[in-house]
């Protein structure tokens, strides 16, 4: 950039009559001959000399709008202090990019399960209300008693095991619903979502486990009470076909 200088202080600039010419064909042309030029070298630092050219990599300086550290600061001077490991190049701090899609479709048809936030309220609305009338009102029962997440890190999962009435071969869905608490609205923080996501998405797995094994204590108590039935009906046609062998009054 070229520039131009004036031989008063920054305040007398507007009062240095001598130098009036100049600006008027700064102004008008872009070019004076009228004032003294400065050597092309690049941008003058303020503090190391004229011409100077500064080759610095330039680095955020109003740490109140770089991105803060996931760890709440600890002591005052942290609230304003810079993140070092933030000023270094992108490429040494590149990590893999979260993809996300948006699909615009039934939740009756998703497979997966699905993760809800709560914040706190007395009444389930919009997607809550929706899948709670997929639940039998499941999701509502627990707001009423108490037992529903509200608080950051609360959670609760609600398998699904409502058969279509239509086809009661296909499999219910969405196969769960986790439930995850936001707090208040206008409180949540990035590291009070990632706690509880991360809660929720770790209670699936023990709660799919659970509604295995009662699966599995269903289907043998019910064959436990088949065979018991069948050996009392053997038992009862056994005697019956003793007693036909041996006639009456033997």
């Amino acid at each position: 950039m070229r520039t131009w200088k004036v031989d008063v202080v920054h305040g007398d600039l507007a009062d240095a009559k001598d130098a009036f010419e100049g600006y008027v064909e700064l102004l008008t042309r872009g070019d004076t001959s009228k004032l003294e030029a400065l050597p092309e070298a690049g941008f003058a630092v303020r503090g190391v000399g004229v011409g100077v050219a500064a080759h610095t990599a330039l680095v955020p300086s109003r740490p109140s709008r770089t991105l803060r550290s996931a760890e709440p600061p600890a002591v005052q001077r942290d609230i304003f202090a810079v993140d070092a490991g933030r000023a270094a190049p992108a490429a040494a701090r590149a990590v893999p990019q979260l993809r996300i899609s948006v699909v615009n479709g039934n939740l009756k048809f998703v497979r997966q399960p699905l993760m809800l936030g709560h914040y706190l309220s007395l009444k389930l609305t919009g997607t809550e209300a929706a899948m709670d009338r997929l639940l039998d009102q499941a999701m509502s029962e627990s707001l009423g008693t108490g037992l529903y997440p509200s608080a950051v890190g609360s959670h609760q999962v609600f398998l699904n095991t409502r058969r279509n009435p239509d086809d009661p071969f296909v499999l219910p869905r969405p196969e769960a619903v986790i439930v995850v608490g936001l707090g208040e609205e206008g409180t949540l923080r990035t590291t009070d979502l990632t706690q509880t996501v991360r809660q929720g998405r770790a209670r699936l797995c023990p709660a799919r486990e659970r509604a295995r094994r009662r699966r599995a204590d269903q289907l043998r108590v019910g064959s436990d009470v088949d065979r018991h039935r069948r050996y009392r009906c053997a038992r009862r046609h056994g005697g019956a076909s003793h007693r036909a062998r041996r006639g009456p009054g033997e």
